[in-house]
């Protein structure tokens, strides 16, 4: 079953799930922008990423996306052999965490404001903007900088860095500028 991410990373997205290695990649390699997603046949790890709604769902393509001749597979890793069995862990003195939190707490957050800020600009926050830009520019804004300012800049950067079209970029500044201009 193929399975999407909904968090599109430039470099892909790795997820492992007992000894397999999910690697979430666009469905067309030649736009970065396509749907990023694996192969994913083992029944339980299906169950546990599609839990996650608001990172994993189904993927059917449908009339919008190129049909492909033939399909490109999505990699999925499978674990290493080793030499060697692994040492047995000593017994958790704690509870093992919980692999929603483990994802949600190792998850970019300045990738997931900034895609946020990008799917609808009117509602965006300073905290968010400040997250998008840090993640973008390497630096958070200046504090000075009134919102509406720092989410044209996001904006201006995502489209620089290709996460948006560049035929989005007045549309979505005009609505970030109208709606969060005082």
């Amino acid at each position: 079953m193929l399975i999407r991410c909904k968090i599109e990373r430039r470099a892909g997205t790795q997820v492992s799930l007992d000894d397999t290695t999910y690697n979430f990649q666009p469905i067309d390699p030649d736009k970065p922008r396509s749907p990023h997603v694996a192969l994913v046949e083992n029944e339980e790890h299906i169950a546990r990423l599609l839990s996650i709604s608001e990172a994993y769902v189904f993927f059917k393509a449908d009339a919008s996306q190129p049909a492909q001749d033939p399909a490109p597979q999505p990699v999925v890793q499978q674990p290493v052999a080793q030499s060697a069995p692994a040492p047995q862990p000593a017994a958790p003195s704690e509870p093992e965490p919980d692999p929603a939190e483990a994802f949600s707490a190792s998850s970019n957050a300045g990738h997931d404001a900034m895609q946020a800020i990008l799917s609808d600009p009117s509602k965006a926050t300073e905290f968010a903007a400040d997250q998008a830009h840090e993640f973008l520019f390497g630096r958070k804004p200046n504090g000075r900088a009134h919102l509406d300012t720092v989410v044209v800049k996001i904006i201006e950067g995502a489209a620089q860095e290709e996460y948006i079209d560049a035929s989005d970029v007045e549309d979505l500044k005009a609505k970030a500028e109208a709606a969060l201009s005082k």
